[in-house]
């Protein structure tokens, strides 16, 4: 199946130079037309149906917050969430070296560099701790080798599953300035890249075979397992995926790799799922139903899946902002996204929560941009990646 390559940041950075990548208490972002789901946009022949049903789930912890700038809906906009009178206390980032809080994802290009910063937050009163604040050479002609995200290979539309639970590793794909070969492999935080590709046995032997065409999609199993895919030439914009596999991170030798379905692994490269038309997953609530976002910027909107049933159900209440990257809370009685409003500033979006019994909406932080101006396709990526 042909897959566009998008112009956006994550791949279009390995060809462009631009301007200093610093890790600051507020990461970067862009607007929602650029950074949200409208990137991922896949074609498709049915628009999914979206149910009128309420959807059920457990109760929600009480939080104090704002709704002005969403509105209080009709009753019907809100999705009936079962109450609990089991309300558990306020999660607080954790001082024990255990990640808490709302895990926050941006990158933006700085000085020829792809800059990776993720940030936890506390819901409860917007502060800031990093986790991660890397760098990523991109492909530039002046190298031997440069390192490549494509965005369309994650299974998850927030690119959450680019990263190990620790964020100890980041899934890349190193691409040769000299034959254009694609290895699929991970970073670590000091730059280091583990060759996958290599290591199983599937990379060319000589300078003499076709170059080896493999781009890495992320890391399943809770870290335990990397999944990548093979492609054939890159023309007309699109890249023909040949094939899906998976390997264990801790046995990586030649032979040791296995091939998966896409529908296996929700990977949108199957007829099982071409139901979901332009959504992309941003969190898994259970086994048949996950939280997606709308790749359509003019339909933006942010939904609860049922995979059984093939339905959606819009839960995020207005019409005057573009919302994204929705993630469930530890207790599933919140969900954290981004969000911005339709018109305004372009470089700056906000964090929100919202309660899910009755659509209260809390600020919790503006994230600013420090490249200001309009882009040519998307040069800032911000999204929540999780919630602990």
């Amino acid at each position: 199946m042909k897959r566009k390559i998008l112009t956006v940041l994550l791949a279009t950075i390995a060809y462009t130079t631009l301007v200093g990548c610093g890790s600051s208490q507020e990461p970067a972002t862009a607007s929602y037309e650029e950074t949200g789901p409208a990137a991922y946009a896949d074609e498709a022949e049915e628009e999914p149906a979206i149910s009128t049903e309420p959807a059920t789930s457990v109760g929600l912890e009480d939080v104090t917050g704002e709704n002005d700038d969403f509105g209080r809906p009709p009753e019907d906009e809100c999705v009936a969430w079962e109450e609990d009178d089991g309300i558990e206390e306020e999660v607080v980032v954790a001082e024990t070296g255990e990640i808490e809080g709302i895990i926050v994802l941006t990158m933006y290009p700085s000085h020829s560099q792809l800059c990776v910063v993720v940030d936890t937050v506390n819901p409860n009163n917007g502060s800031v701790q990093n986790i991660l604040s890397t760098q990523i050479t991109p492909v530039i002609a002046t190298n031997e080798y440069g390192y490549v995200i494509f965005p369309e290979n994650p299974r998850f539309g927030n690119l959450q599953d680019l990263f190990t639970p620790d964020f100890s590793k980041i899934a890349v794909t190193r691409v040769a300035t000299s034959n254009q070969s694609m290895h699929a492999g991970w970073m670590d935080k000091d730059g280091n890249f583990f060759d996958v590709t290599a290591a199983v046995g599937e990379a060319e032997a000589s300078d003499f075979e076709d170059p080896a065409r493999y781009q890495a999609i992320g890391f399943t199993d809770d870290g335990a397992t990397f999944v990548y895919k093979q492609v054939d030439n890159y023309s007309n914009y699109a890249f023909e995926t040949l094939g899906y596999y998976a390997v264990s991170v801790d046995n990586m030798a030649a032979g040791a790799s296995w091939e998966i379905s896409p529908s296996d692994i929700y990977l949108h490269d199957d007829d099982s799922w071409r139901w979901l038309k332009d959504y992309r997953f941003s969190d898994k609530v259970d086994e048949t139903h996950f939280y997606a976002d709308n790749g359509n910027s003019n339909n933006n909107s942010c939904v609860l899946i049922d995979t059984e049933s093939q339905t959606m159900s819009e839960f995020i209440p207005g019409e005057t902002r573009n919302n994204w990257g929705v993630v469930a809370s530890p207790d599933s009685q919140q969900v954290a996204f981004i969000s911005r409003p339709k018109s305004g500033q372009l470089n700056s979006v906000e964090l929100y929560t919202m309660r899910l019994d009755d659509c209260t909406t809390n600020h919790v932080l503006d994230i600013n941009s420090p490249i200001r101006g309009e882009y040519d396709g998307v040069d800032i990526f911000c999204a929540v990646l999780d919630w602990r």
